[in-house]
């Protein structure tokens, strides 16, 4: 015992002077903002709790150790944007110790997003971007794939339905400070192991997820949802559970099968950090308990309850998460490397909102990094192909006619003029251009009209110009130059490349990479109002009037967008 001791306070004492010598190189500043977790760390040292377990991401206590030490890694100082290891650039003003999401495949819909979000993630995801050509290795940490950034995008679970799939886009945008479940912390999420963001199936990362399950209570097809409850519940004043199978730790804090004590209850604030609205009103959502500030509460289908889930589970959770700080400096990755993606369509159209957002949430710094896709197709087969989906899933009754009526009439009613001339927008001051979007914008304005307003993408780049954003951060990616083989693939992927600052992959990866693209919309489905297939409906309403107005209005915003895009020198392929 007397040895042991001894020992400890022996490695404290090297801490000690190492500490002593990095103040000699960094200044006594930097060991001051570091003293906390050097703390921690020495006193796992005094316990001996420093010994070395590597796993396939190559993190190791003594790995942590020395990022919380503060050593610098491999990266060259070429990479502005890396730090210190285990550091993230403030690119938020609170990033909720997440990487949220810096790189957007922001729409509009129907404009081959989807397709692009899977070619950016398949591109750059860190099994691609780490392995070597002709080597298995799939090591992340910066020990093995040294300088190289990579993509991650959100992880979604819920309940419902239990697997963890890989989450393009996000209901966050759309209802914050609209709804009460959607909140900065909840769209930031709970922390997950990073080994969960392999590629696979996502049955395969549920399973692998559910090998973090507490302890052990219940049935073993639920262990996936205990370790939900369990990731949800992490930062509670009464976590779920604590399980650690290697100290051989399995005790319970609060029983899966037990209510919530009401002293146990997280206190949500949907409105935190929201900017309030254009017209100087607050978000009004007030704050409310919570059983978990991270993850939603999720109803219990039928067939689950048919199952007699309740039984051993007295909650239920969903969740959307982002890749934590310490997570990936566990995995000796630092943060400064991960880039990570969000999907949601309605970014780009909504700037006037949204941009606005992005620049409440963002530092200076962090704002002129974020970066967004933008797919660029015909406005006017845009506009069908929205209608042609929300008509094949059931969410749209009338017929085309009607609709495009109605939202060429709700566009030339906010202003004629600029509606028979867009060039004028190119001059109007920044007020009266937010004041014609708050017209366009307005909630019984935009519900007739939003099949055309996606396709207006001059109007849309202005909005976000005028919130300060610059012009190099957007690439607009026309659907006429999807890749339709190997070659074109590879050019969309070093464009991507060269846009995100990115490495390519090795040519013999790429080979089955961004190679589905199809922009045509089931031509051969029948649609009931016009009980006939899409492809005849389009083909007929093509022929009309009302068609030729449609495509006079789109195409005076085209011509529009096309010399501010000159004009403003932004990158288009």
């Amino acid at each position: 015992r007397a040895r042991r001791a001894k020992l400890g306070a022996d490695m404290v004492l090297r801490a000690a002077l190492l500490l002593v010598a990095i103040a000699a190189v960094n200044g006594l500043p930097w060991v001051l903002r570091h003293w906390s977790s050097s703390a921690r760390w020495m006193g796992r040292a005094a316990t001996g709790e420093t010994s070395v377990r590597g796993t396939k991401h190559g993190h190791s206590s003594m790995r942590v150790a020395s990022a919380v030490l503060g050593g610098e890694n491999s990266v060259p100082a070429a990479e502005s944007s890396v730090r210190a290891a285990g550091s993230q650039p403030a690119t938020y003003r609170d990033g909720l110790g997440r990487i949220m999401p810096t790189v957007f495949v922001a729409g509009p819909a129907k404009s081959g997003s989807t397709f692009i979000w899977d070619c950016v993630h398949a591109s750059f995801h860190p099994e691609r971007v780490c392995r070597q050509e002709g080597e298995p290795n799939q090591d992340w940490s910066d020990a093995q794939c040294g300088a190289k950034r990579f993509v991650l995008p959100a992880l979604t679970a819920r309940d419902s339905f239990p697997a963890l799939s890989f989450h393009k886009e996000s209901q966050f945008w759309r209802y914050w400070g609209k709804r009460k479940q959607e909140s900065w912390a909840r769209y930031g999420g709970p922390r997950l192991p990073i080994s969960i963001w392999e590629l696979g199936s996502s049955w395969r990362r549920w399973n692998r997820f559910s090998s973090h399950s507490g302890d052990g209570a219940g049935p073993k097809g639920y262990a996936g949802h205990r370790a939900l409850e369990d990731a949800c519940l992490e930062d509670s004043v009464c976590p779920a559970a604590v399980n650690d199978s290697q100290a051989g730790i399995h005790s319970s804090r609060l029983p899966y099968t037990a209510a919530m004590p009401q002293r146990c209850f997280a206190k949500c604030v949907p409105c935190d950090r929201h900017p309030g609205w254009m017209n100087g009103e607050s978000c009004a959502i007030t704050s409310f308990p919570c059983e978990s500030r991270v993850c939603a509460p999720a109803y219990v289908p039928k067939r689950l309850r048919h199952l007699n889930f309740s039984a051993s589970h007295a909650r239920s959770f969903s969740m959307t998460a982002f890749p934590a700080v310490s997570a990936l400096a566990e995995a000796n990755i630092s943060a400064a490397r991960v880039a990570t993606l969000d999907g949601s369509p309605g970014i780009f159209p909504n700037g006037q909102v949204n941009a606005r957002l992005l620049t409440s949430l963002t530092t200076g710094a962090g704002k002129r990094r974020l970066r967004f896709i933008i797919g660029l197709r015909d406005p006017f087969d845009l506009a069908f192909s929205l209608w042609a989906f929300l008509s094949s899933i059931g969410k749209e009754s009338q017929r085309v006619e009607v609709r495009m009526q109605r939202a060429l009439d709700a566009i030339v009613a906010c202003n004629e003029t600029l509606a028979d001339n867009p060039m004028l927008l190119l001059s109007l001051p920044p007020a009266e251009h937010a004041a014609y979007r708050g017209c366009l914008e307005e909630p019984q304005t935009a519900g007739k009209h939003f099949y055309l307003f996606g396709g207006l993408y001059g109007l849309h780049l202005l909005s976000w110009l005028h919130h300060g954003f610059s012009a190099r951060q957007f690439l607009f990616v026309r659907t006429a130059s999807l890749p339709r083989n190997e070659s074109q693939a590879r050019s969309l992927q070093s464009e991507l490349s060269g846009f995100l600052g990115l490495p390519l992959v090795p040519s013999a990866e790429a080979e089955t990479m961004c190679r589905t693209a199809r922009m045509k919309t089931g031509g051969w489905k029948r649609n009931r109002a016009h009980n006939a297939t899409i492809e005849a409906v389009k083909a007929r309403f093509s022929e009309t009037t009302l068609a030729a107005r449609v495509r006079g209005l789109l195409a005076r915003h085209s011509e529009m967008l096309q010399v501010l895009l000159e004009r403003e020198g932004v990158r288009v392929y």
